[in-house]
């Protein structure tokens, strides 16, 4: 039973990675309508500059990534973005696998083949928790920061007014135009923050592991988590990346660490047959 409740509780844990990856790609299709295939790219690069700063303390080297890494993102929807605005999907889709390509290719060039490592955000590594659980105190940080991002975030987009000039702009950007909202302006908000929870992440997953490219690949989960949980719901992101994050740790404890992809990739085809809008996104309409 113990196996059985650590697995849970890292699952859990490594879960919330994914959904503030996921959160993410949530609040850019949210404003723009696209999927920005270049989370893990930007993640990657997060945990890359943080580790290069390690000798400077965990939080100081995440702020100083999560800056590098959101004016990043934000630059690229600048420059590359938002010239194809009014374009369709497709453009913008490919751009942002050229942009994963051209981030993974500085940064391999600025920071080498060689991985770094990062201390953690806490000295002590793992909590022990009664009935011999354990946990690990880089995970909590990550739920904790996770839940918390949800929460601002869904607060944002129903209470503030960049949220709702981000909602608008997504369904009617030409009406929002209209009414003053400048869409090219507040998608370049969507991608900053977007960058911000990939820089977070995959700096709290450098620590957990090693900084290099390989972050990237956890993006994967991140994708299937917002598929999971709803393509255009922050909370049903978190939620989606939380199951994810368990049925991966629990495949990985019973079946072996082979089985944690596939595991994903089951659940995540699963849902695109049964149930597409996932658990908390909003159905399509089709009109007869």
């Amino acid at each position: 039973m113990s196996n059985f409740l650590n697995a849970v509780l890292s699952g859990i844990g490594f879960g919330s990675l994914y959904g503030l990856v996921a959160l993410g790609l949530v609040v850019i299709f949210k404003s723009t309508g696209i999927l920005n295939f270049s989370a893990g790219a930007l993640m990657a690069l997060g945990g890359l500059v943080a580790a290069s700063m390690t000798g400077n303390g965990f939080w100081i080297a995440a702020a100083f990534a999560v800056v590098v890494v959101t004016v990043v993102a934000g630059a690229s929807n600048v420059v590359v973005m938002n010239p194809l605005l009014g374009r369709g999907l497709f453009p913008g889709v490919m751009v942002t696998i050229g942009l994963a390509s051209i981030v993974e290719g500085i940064s391999a060039i600025k920071f080498g083949a060689r991985a770094l490592f990062l201390d953690p955000p806490v000295q002590n590594p793992a909590i022990d928790l009664p009935g011999e659980l354990t946990i690990s105190s880089t995970l909590l940080v990550s739920l904790v920061l996770a839940l918390s991002a949800t929460v601002v975030l869904s607060i944002g987009f129903q209470r503030t007014g960049v949220g709702l000039q981000l909602r608008a702009a997504a369904a009617r950007p030409e009406v929002a135009t209209m009414f003053g909202a400048n869409p090219a302006r507040i998608f370049t908000y969507a991608w900053a923050v977007a960058g911000a929870l990939a820089a977070i992440a995959g700096t709290l997953l450098a620590s957990l592991t090693v900084a290099d490219m390989s972050i990237a690949a956890f993006a994967v989960r991140a994708f299937a988590a917002m598929i999971v949980g709803g393509v255009d719901s922050l909370g049903g992101a978190m939620a989606g990346g939380i199951m994810i994050g368990v049925i991966e740790l629990l495949a990985g404890t019973y079946l072996g660490n082979d089985y944690r992809i596939p595991s994903t990739m089951i659940v995540l085809m699963a849902f695109l047959l049964l149930r597409p809008s996932g658990m908390f996104g909003t159905p399509e309409v089709v009109r007869p």
